[in-house]
C-alpha cells in the first residue's frame, strides 16, 4: 500500500481551501465568472485529492463548493434573458446541488454517532439553495419539497434535542421571496451595515434629503431602516436601495472587499509557491522523503 504523500497533499488541500474562500468574496462582490472560475479550481483540486485519498473532511469540502458554485451558477441564470443559456447554468447548478445534498446525506448516515450539527446545517443550506433554483426553472413543487425536506431536518433535530438551534436556522433561511430581495438590495447597496454606521442618503424623491448624513439606528425591517439625520432631531425610515456610506476608509466596504481578495490572492499564490519548490527539491525523489527537509 503506497503511503499519502502528507506533505503535497496538505498543500494542495490548503490550496483548495484558498480558491474556495475567494470564490465567496467574489460571489459577494457578484463578481460571478470570477467566482465560478475559483470554485471550479476548487472543485478540481478537492476531486485530485480524493483519489489520493478520501476522508469526511474532503467529501464536507466537496458538498461546500459545490453548494456554492449551485449558487452562483443559479444566480447567473437569473441575470440572463430566459432562453438556453439560462436553463443550461441553472440545470448545472441543480446537479451540483443534487451532488452536495447526496454527500451530506451520506456523511450522516456514516456517522456512528448522532449527527454533527454542522453536516445538517450545510445540508439545509444546500436544499435551501436547491430551492430556489428549482424556483428558477419553474419546477414549483420540486421546489416546495426540497424547503419541506430543510423543514424536515430542523424539526428532526429539535425532536432529538431541545436545545438545537437548527430549526429556528431553517426557519430563518425559508424566509419569503420579499425578504430575500430585501437582503438582496441590502447586500448590494451596503454590504456591512449595521447599527451605528455612518451613511448619506442617495436617490430619494425628495430632493432636499439627498446628500443628508446620518446614523443607522436599527437593522432592516421590511426593505427599511431607521436613520438619525445629524444635526436635526428627527429620525427617519429610509429605504435600504437610498442609503450608501460615507467616502470614509474605514467605513467603505469596497476598501475592505479589496483588502480581502488580496490577502487570498497571496494566499493562493504562496501555496502555489511552496508546492513548486517542494516539487524542484525533490526532483524524481518520492514526495515523503521531504519531511526531512521540513
Amino acid at each position: 500500500m503506497v503511503e499519502r504523500p502528507s506533505l503535497h497533499y496538505h498543500l494542495r488541500t490548503d490550496q483548495a481551501a484558498s480558491h474556495l474562500g475567494l470564490g465567496c468574496l467574489y460571489r459577494d462582490q457578484h463578481l460571478l465568472d470570477k467566482s465560478s472560475e475559483q470554485l471550479t479550481q476548487a472543485h478540481v483540486l478537492i476531486q485530485e485529492l480524493i483519489l489520493i485519498e478520501d476522508s469526511p473532511d474532503l467529501q464536507e469540502l466537496l458538498g461546500v463548493t459545490l453548494t456554492i458554485h449551485g449558487e452562483v451558477l443559479n444566480r447567473q441564470a437569473q441575470l440572463h434573458t430566459p432562453g438556453q443559456s439560462m436553463t443550461r447554468n441553472s440545470r448545472a447548478a441543480l446537479e451540483k446541488q443534487q451532488t452536495a445534498v447526496r454527500i451530506f446525506s451520506q456523511l450522516e448516515r456514516s456517522n456512528p454517532d448522532p449527527p454533527h450539527s454542522t453536516i445538517r446545517r450545510k445540508m439545509m443550506e444546500t436544499l435551501t439553495s436547491m430551492a430556489d433554483t428549482l424556483e428558477t426553472l419553474e419546477l414549483h413543487a420540486e421546489s416546495k419539497t426540497a424547503m419541506a425536506e430543510a423543514r424536515a431536518i430542523g424539526n428532526r433535530a429539535l425532536g432529538e434535542d431541545s436545545t438545537c438551534q437548527l430549526h429556528l436556522h431553517q426557519s430563518t433561511a425559508a424566509c419569503t421571496k420579499h425578504t430575500m430581495d430585501a437582503r438582496r438590495d441590502l447586500d448590494d447597496h451596503t454590504p456591512t451595515l449595521h447599527i451605528g454606521s455612518k451613511i448619506h442618503l442617495h436617490g430619494l424623491i425628495n430632493q432636499a434629503l439627498n446628500g443628508k448624513k446620518g446614523t443607522v439606528l436599527g437593522e432592516a425591517n421590511n426593505n427599511r431602516i431607521g436613520i438619525q439625520l445629524q444635526g436635526e432631531q428627527r429620525q427617519i425610515s429610509i429605504q435600504i436601495i437610498n442609503i450608501r456610506y460615507r467616502d470614509e476608509p474605514a467605513q467603505d466596504s469596497l476598501t475592505l472587499y479589496r483588502k480581502f481578495v488580496a490577502q487570498a490572492l497571496r494566499e493562493i499564490e504562496l501555496r502555489r509557491v511552496e508546492l513548486q519548490t517542494l516539487l524542484d527539491e525533490l526532483g524524481s525523489r518520492h514526495i515523503d522523503t521531504a519531511r526531512a527537509q521540513f
